[in-house]
């Protein structure tokens, strides 16, 4: 039985990160216009935390957003390896072509719509999936909070 790295291709992820960020990063949570938060929850990690937004006209509209700020890009990496082998999914397919979001994700997105995605942006691992009934693109929600980490 492969492990959870072999599964995953952990070898060929990359080295470095290629975004310049050593800082920690917490969000504003009112930079996304379309929702509010409804909760933010610490996580046991340090730094770290899980927030939960509702579309502000649709209440079945629900965003679960995770941040957690690692001690560095090869911790950041470990982790992501570690989360995805607990998914429910047997194998969570490998995203390409976003570099402007991450240095790796894996997730469930087609041409049209992103549904969930785990990634690394430098040493900070991110999820963000629909939790509620309404199962919307996350792409803009997606751009809003890599923006802001840019500007962070």
């Amino acid at each position: 039985m492969k492990t959870s790295k072999e599964k995953y291709q952990f070898t060929t992820w990359p080295d470095k990160s290629h975004f310049q960020t050593e800082r920690l990063f917490i969000n504003r949570t009112d930079i996304f216009p379309e929702y509010h938060l409804t909760d933010r929850s610490t996580l046991y990690y340090k730094h770290s935390y899980r927030d939960i937004y509702v579309n502000r006209t649709n209440p079945e509209d629900r965003i679960i957003l995770e941040v957690i700020n690692c001690a560095s890009f090869a911790a950041a990496k470990e982790h992501l390896v570690t989360h995805l082998s607990r998914c429910a999914n047997p194998k969570v397919p490998r995203l390409e072509n976003c570099d402007e979001f991450y240095d790796i994700a894996f997730g469930t997105a087609t041409e049209e719509r992103i549904a969930a995605i785990v990634f690394l942006r430098g040493k900070v691992f991110f999820r963000v999936q629909h939790i509620g009934r309404v199962q919307d693109d996350i792409r803009p929600f997606l751009e809003t909070l890599c923006r802001e980490e840019q500007q962070n």
